[in-house]
C-alpha cells in the first residue's frame, strides 16, 4: 500500500513540476533535497559545488520530468541518479580544468617547488624532450608521471584502449630517456 501511495505522490509532483514548476520545485525540493545533498557531498564534499550541483539536479528534473517512468522506479532512486550523475559531471569537470594546461603547471611545478638551479636546469631539459613527442604522446606522459593517474584513467580520458597506452607510455619512456641522454641528462 505504501509504494502505491508513494507512487500516486510521485506522480502528483511531476505533474506538479510541468504544470506549476516552481511549487514543484519547491516541493521537490523540501522532499527529497537532502537526499540528493547526501547523494552529492559524497561525490563532491561539502561546499560551493554540491550547492551548485543540488541546483543542477533539480533543474535537471524539472526539465526531464517528462521523461519519469513510475513503473520503472519510484521518484527517490531516480532523482538519486540524475544527483550522482550530476556530481560526476561536476567532478571530472573540474578536475579536468585543474589540468589545463597540463604540462606547464606540472613541468612548473617541478621546476618551483625545488628552488634549486640544477633541478630547474633538468625541468627545462625534459620540457624540451616532451615538446618532441607527439601530443598524445606528452599527455599520457603527463597524467600518468606528473598527476599520477593510472594508464586506465589516462586512456579513457584520451579515447583509447589501457593496453595502447600502456605501450605508447613504454615507446615515450625509452625515447624521452634517449633524448634526456642526448641533451646530457644520466640520471
Amino acid at each position: 500500500m505504501g509504494n502505491v501511495v508513494r507512487q500516486l505522490e510521485d506522480n502528483v509532483l511531476i505533474g506538479l513540476l510541468q504544470t506549476d514548476p516552481e511549487r514543484g520545485l519547491d516541493a521537490a525540493i523540501r522532499q527529497y533535497g537532502g537526499l540528493c545533498k547526501a547523494v552529492i557531498v559524497r561525490i563532491l564534499g561539502e561546499g560551493a559545488d554540491a550547492e551548485e550541483c543540488l541546483a543542477d539536479t533539480f533543474a535537471a528534473l524539472w526539465r526531464h520530468a517528462g521523461k519519469y517512468r513510475p513503473d520503472e522506479g519510484g521518484l527517490k532512486p531516480w532523482l538519486c541518479v540524475i544527483a550522482r550523475n550530476q556530481a560526476v559531471s561536476l567532478y571530472r569537470k573540474r578536475r579536468r580544468q585543474s589540468f589545463i594546461p597540463e604540462e606547464e603547471a606540472a613541468l612548473g611545478e617541478l621546476a618551483d617547488d625545488t628552488g634549486q638551479l640544477e633541478r630547474r636546469e633538468d625541468a627545462a631539459l625534459l620540457r624540451e624532450a616532451l615538446a618532441e613527442l607527439s601530443e598524445l604522446d606528452r599527455k599520457l606522459v603527463v597524467w600518468r608521471y606528473f598527476y599520477g593517474e593510472s594508464v586506465k584513467e589516462a586512456a579513457a580520458r584520451l579515447g583509447i584502449t589501457p593496453k595502447y597506452a600502456e605501450n605508447r607510455l613504454y615507446k615515450s619512456r625509452q625515447r624521452l630517456k634517449k633524448l634526456l641522454e642526448q641533451r646530457g641528462v644520466t640520471r
